[in-house]
């Protein structure tokens, strides 16, 4: 009996172990492209036996145990994947995935930090705006600071650079990565 549900779930609980050692010889750098046909396999046999009716509650329970246990892994697989294409995550000089660590040193130096947040005081003059007092200042140029280092990680590191212009009466504040 080739098509005993006991059997089958067997085979599918086998192959899904199977699945998850090739992503993560895949991921540990011994594998060197996504298990991709496998997995589209492994899917669509788990479709098709999602399409069966299974006369057993406890055969139920086991497939949609084994069924769950696959999706859960798949979302994993897809995030780590995601990460590695992104950047978040690196392949160490043994194909190993790590994730870089963050940045030490500040995104941008104090003396373009001091001369964008000044340049952004007389862009706020010259648009009518409120002039910047010395608190105000200080202020602003950790507003500028805390968006460096935000930019800074979210770009994998590098440094920072603003640019202020004044646009339709408004000052504006771009970042360039450098």
């Amino acid at each position: 009996m080739a098509d005993d549900p006991k059997s089958v779930l067997d085979r599918l609980d086998r192959e899904l172990d199977d699945l998850r050692q090739q992503y993560e010889l895949f991921f540990s750098g011994g594998r060197k492209t996504d298990p991709g046909r496998e997995r589209t396999a492994f899917e669509n046999t788990i479709r098709k036996m999602g399409q069966r009716t299974l006369v057993g509650t406890q055969d139920q329970f086991r497939f949609n145990a084994i069924q769950a246990r696959y999706y859960s892994l798949a979302n994993h697989w897809l995030r780590t994947v995601r990460d590695l294409e992104e950047g978040r995550l690196q392949r160490d000089g043994r194909g190993a995935l790590s994730r870089p660590a963050p940045p030490t040193e500040n995104p941008i130096d104090a003396a373009q930090l001091e001369e964008a947040a000044r340049r952004l005081a007389e862009a706020r003059v010259e648009c009518g705006l409120p002039a910047t007092n010395e608190s105000d200042f200080v202020t602003l140029k950790d507003a500028l600071l805390s968006r460096a280092r935000d930019i800074a990680a979210r770009s994998g590191g590098g440094r920072v650079e603003f640019r202020i212009a004044v646009e339709e009466g408004k000052p504006k504040i771009r970042a360039i990565l450098k």
